[in-house]
């Protein structure tokens, strides 16, 4: 059992490319730091390219300089993935926000602080059911490097039926949280607090991305 788990945790430097990927992706949100967003473009693209080498349960983690320019492509059309998937969640939240702002203030209007918990409910929901579509979501587009297959229901229907995608997507938010969680722990240090918070961020997208590919295998097989 602690052997398993250890592979699993060591999946971002296992492998014949060891610490190289995590390396790479380090030195990109460091270097976000300087220049906003650019940077993190190809690192996007890296885990798209994890995500599907993990649903075809290939073992070890991909390369990160082969094909620079398809890995900025790649990266390019996941990031337009989640802004799509994530617009109606936010375009929820930002009507009931300015509907609330807009409407006139009446003390202790009922019927205005239950539109208001209704449309925040909405779009908490909303925005659940987004993040976890959107990996399936770029999953299909990773395979087929199409954007139409990202919204394709015949590509994303099966797999979010699927427990052992829920399972490992469950897993996955945690990773996230946990290392969300550390990063910013390390953000209240000096200056060497960022800097390794940006290796955790890296080594913890790695590994979540890992484990909801991995979950698509499973639901595959």
């Amino acid at each position: 059992m602690l052997a398993g788990a250890y592979q699993t945790v060591s999946y971002p430097i296992a492998g014949d490319r060891g610490e190289r990927p995590v390396l790479a992706g380090w030195i990109l949100v460091l270097a976000s730091f300087f220049v906003p967003v650019l940077p993190l473009v190809p690192l996007v693209g890296y885990l798209v390219r994890v995500l599907v080498s993990s649903a075809a349960a290939e073992s070890g983690t991909p390369a990160f300089v082969r094909d620079g320019i398809g890995l900025v492509r790649v990266g390019v059309g996941a990031t337009m993935i989640f802004i799509v998937y994530a617009a109606i969640p936010l375009g929820v939240l930002l009507v009931t926000i300015y509907g609330l702002i807009e409407s006139p203030r009446v003390p202790e209007n009922l019927v205005e602080t239950i539109a208001f918990f209704t449309g925040t409910t909405v779009a908490a929901v909303l925005s659940l059911l987004s993040s976890y579509l959107v990996p399936l979501a770029v999953t299909a587009y990773g395979r087929e490097r199409r954007l139409r297959a990202a919204f394709a229901p015949a590509r994303i229907r099966p797999l979010a039926r699927s427990r052992e995608v829920f399972v490992a997507w469950a897993v996955a938010v945690v990773v996230t949280t946990v290392g969300l969680a550390l990063s910013l722990e390390l953000l209240s240090l000096s200056r060497l607090g960022s800097v390794l918070a940006a290796l955790v961020v890296v080594y913890a997208s790695i590994l979540a991305v890992h484990r909801l590919g991995v979950g698509i295998a499973r639901a595959e097989r």
